[in-house]
């Protein structure tokens, strides 16, 4: 009995990680908030093109801009889990890695409604474009220090 080690005292076991990876997980997840207000930037910029500025209150779902923004947002919130997923690569368990990158979709659509709709509304539909540059400006930035960090 003497010749086995001691129980370890991390209450995770043998699956306790090895290395810090806080600051990639946190990094990842703030690389795909920007890329989601990027992404959803240029969908309500085109969405609000499509749109009838004059007609009847009722909205059209048969539209195709109705189709556009309804496809955008679940493509948004794709698009948003895939790009933390892979940032997060370095991270062996899929477990952290997939709670992440959900918390990330979910955190980069609330960001990017926020921020592309009072945009729209109080400086228009061209300041989008703009929006959209900087937060991919952003992603890519915070991308390149992540994947040379990692």
């Amino acid at each position: 009995m003497a010749d086995q080690p001691p129980l370890s005292p991390n209450p995770f076991g043998t699956d306790a990680p090895t290395e810090d990876r806080v600051g990639l997980a946190v990094g990842s997840v703030l690389t795909a908030v920007a890329a989601s207000v990027a992404w959803f930037a240029v969908l309500t910029f085109m969405v609000a093109g499509l749109r009838p500025t004059a007609g009847p209150a009722q909205i059209d779902t048969s539209a195709g801009y109705v189709n556009l923004f309804l496809y955008g947002l679940l493509g948004g919130l794709a698009f948003t889990a895939v790009t933390a997923w892979f940032l997060m690569s370095p991270i062996d368990s899929t477990f952290r890695r997939g709670g992440l990158s959900i918390v990330a979709a979910f955190l980069g659509f609330v960001v990017s409604m926020g921020i592309t709709f009072l945009t729209n509304e109080f400086l228009g539909g061209t300041a989008l474009l703009g929006v959209a540059l900087v937060a991919l400006a952003l992603a890519v930035f915070f991308g390149r220090r992540i994947r040379a960090a990692g």
